[in-house]
């Protein structure tokens, strides 16, 4: 891999920038032509070209501010977008499968292929309830019993309130936490930078052997005071009390 190959990608922020660069280029284009040009404006945008950029944007999230300058690694991406835009037609048409996969858990529940539901209708009575519950919530069963003139029962109505508040509850907790996450991401990016920031202005305070990388006059010194001899003329009194302070306690 490429990540253990240049030192600018050994920080998670340069990953993550670079990431979203490739994340924007395909999300924001409707079509696979505008794919293309997308994906061509990322790497001369990350080396600072912004001759086809719509918004050019400072570099927070890379080291020092500034953009990259390595050409083998240059190079790297740009083989990478070439092998990107070859796939740009398969790109086009990208999308999540979770929604597909809860489905199929829902008629697997309502239709186990361990029972042999396909020699009547009520394969497809349990496919339409697995829609139902899909698109209406629990409550479903009680809204067939309104339509068909029958009573919607009590019981009925009862536990599929219930049902829909646990999976209002599971839904809202699992919007806050990547929310939360999305914050304290957004918390550790802005302290970085801060850190940045400081090191830019203040320069370099704490490092290894910097005695020895520190440009000094060498007529600028300091003058070291010859040690305190006692030669029995002074009237000095010295005493130690093993105490922090002097005043009473």
């Amino acid at each position: 891999m490429i990540t253990h190959c240049y030192k600018e990608l050994q920080r998670d922020e340069t990953k993550q920038y670079i990431l979203r660069c490739f994340m924007y280029a395909i999300k924001e284009c409707d079509n696979e032509d505008n794919i293309k040009i997308g994906l061509q404006t990322i790497v001369p945008h990350i080396f600072g070209s912004h001759e086809n950029c719509k918004d050019p944007e400072k570099f927070m999230s890379l080291p020092n501010g500034k953009p990259l300058k390595s050409d083998g690694l240059k190079i790297e991406l740009n083989n990478l977008v070439q092998t990107m835009i070859g796939r740009s037609k398969s790109l086009n048409d990208l999308g999540s499968t979770q929604s597909n996969e809860s489905f199929n858990q829902l008629v697997s529940v309502k239709a186990p292929k361990s029972r042999h539901y396909g020699g009547s209708c009520s394969l497809q009575n349990r496919l339409s309830s697995a829609v139902l519950q899909k698109n209406e919530g629990y409550g479903y069963l009680s809204k067939i019993n309104e339509a068909a003139n029958l009573s919607p029962g009590e019981f009925t109505m009862a536990i599929s309130s219930v049902r829909d508040k646990k999976k209002w509850k599971k839904e809202k907790k699992r919007i806050q936490r990547n929310i939360k996450l999305a914050v304290q991401l957004q918390k550790k990016r802005n302290h970085n930078k801060d850190k940045r920031k400081h090191l830019l202005r203040e320069g370099k305070t704490y490092g290894s052997q910097m005695e020895f990388n520190l440009q000094q006059d060498p007529e600028q010194t300091t003058e070291i005071l010859l040690p305190f001899n006692l030669d029995g003329t002074e009237c000095k009194v010295f005493f130690d009390l093993e105490k922090n302070r002097l005043g009473k306690e």
